[in-house]
């Protein structure tokens, strides 16, 4: 089976659970969306394909097991244009969770196998260390990496900017601190490190950080939706859903319907989480 296209997107540390099940007749594919009932997914042959769990799936997991964006599933394809069939999901490496609104005792799995998450803040009025505290609690408790990116250099001189990186420093040691502007560019160079082959990142922060500019600008055109903030400097929540995509690698640019283009990277945004209890 020709695996080159799923490497890209993170398939290798996968392969084995999926060549354990000894199932021939199913192919491995990653979740990109969740489109209500049914899920957006990429496998070797099928760049994009919706599918949907099986009803063996539906019937004896829990809510919080079912695929979510991030996952690793086995799938079938479906009859004469019918979504094709989730028959497994693949052992999580990472599941990033939130209490499921309105319920007390139920879990939601917000991305699954995020290998690291940026924790996107601002150098203004955004740049809480309590808040990021809460952050990295969610973080380390999904079992992936954290780190810490602060947007929005340009707007703070550099006492303010140096005062909150050591605010930062003292409540997250050890953790990556990087500081960036999405508006003009700068940090792009070391935050890019993070941005490799096979590597899963999600961005998660409070709403008007800088979340979707940065992606915008990985990508090279307005794939994800800006909104300005207010007069206070508070943000407008942007993103309304889950994606999975790929970001450009080596020196190509993404550019839609070519599919022999080499997808090397991805970033997931992330909805704002409560903070974790």
């Amino acid at each position: 089976m020709e695996h080159s296209i799923l490497d890209s997107w993170g398939f290798a540390p996968f392969s084995l659970a999926f060549s354990s099940l000894a199932r021939p007749d199913l192919m491995p594919a990653r979740v990109l969306s969740a489109l209500g009932p049914r899920l957006e997914v990429v496998a070797a042959a099928h760049p994009s394909l919706f599918a949907q769990p099986s009803g063996r799936l539906r019937h004896t997991m829990a809510p919080h097991q079912l695929p979510t964006v991030g996952d690793w599933v086995t799938l079938s394809p479906g009859d004469a244009g019918a979504a094709a069939v989730i028959h497994h999901v693949l052992p999580r490496r990472t599941q990033l969770l939130r209490r499921a609104a309105g319920r007390r005792d139920q879990d939601q799995v917000v991305a699954a196998n995020v290998d690291t998450f940026l924790l996107v803040t601002s150098a203004n009025r955004d740049a809480s260390p309590r808040r990021v505290e809460r952050y990295l609690t969610a973080v380390w408790d999904s079992g992936a990496a954290p780190v810490i990116v602060v947007n929005k250099i340009d707007l703070v001189d550099g006492s303010a900017l140096a005062a909150a990186l050591a605010e930062l420093a003292a409540v997250a040691p050890g953790v990556p601190i990087v500081p960036v502007s999405a508006h003009s560019g700068a940090g792009s160079a070391e935050l890019a490190a993070y941005l490799r082959p096979g590597h899963t990142i999600a961005l998660i922060g409070s709403s008007g950080v800088g979340k979707s500019t940065l992606v915008n600008r990985w990508l090279g055109r307005d794939h994800q939706t800006v909104l300005p903030t207010d007069d206070n400097d508070r943000g407008r929540h942007a993103t309304t859903r889950r994606e999975l995509f790929a970001l450009p690698g080596g020196g190509h640019r993404p550019r839609r319907g070519v599919r022999r283009h080499r997808r090397a990277r991805r970033a997931l945004p992330v909805p704002r989480l409560p903070a974790p209890r």
